[in-house]
């Protein structure tokens, strides 16, 4: 027997640094993604109908090194209605997962930079299964 999963959540570090979640905002649901470690794809799939949350993660290089921060939120609503936002509030906490998810209106692709790093968010869809994904490069 196979599962399949409709909804997928996916954060694509393509950085040298460690991305640790430092603040969440829950409309509905919970947040699914931990630390994302360097050079790595996590994912967290799921059946839900509904969802709408987002995230706010400091990019962590090491000892000395400057901090930065992005933002990634994500919903589907009761319509269908997919949405996908991001940000880069240079703040620990909660508020600016919250603040981005405030500004969240559209499925269409985003792209920010704070500099050194740039966010990259797309939905995609592969057979039945909705993909929300969020790259995190090195500019």
């Amino acid at each position: 027997m196979t599962i399949t999963y409709k909804r997928i959540v996916e954060i694509a570090n393509k950085t040298q640094c460690i991305l640790k979640p430092v603040g969440v905002y829950n409309k509905s649901l919970e947040w699914p993604l931990g630390d994302v470690g360097s050079l790595r794809l996590v994912a967290e799939r799921f059946n839900s109908d509904t969802f709408s949350f987002a995230s706010n993660y400091r990019v962590d290089c090491g000892i000395g090194k400057e901090k930065r921060n992005l933002q990634f939120s994500t919903s589907l609503d009761t319509e269908g209605n997919k949405k996908i936002n991001v940000g880069v509030i240079n703040q620990n906490g909660n508020q600016p997962a919250k603040s981005t998810w405030d500004k969240m209106t559209d499925p269409s692709d985003k792209s920010l930079l704070n500099h050194p790093f740039g966010v990259n968010a797309f939905i995609r869809q592969k057979d039945q299964t909705s993909i929300w994904l969020f790259e995190v490069v090195e500019k």
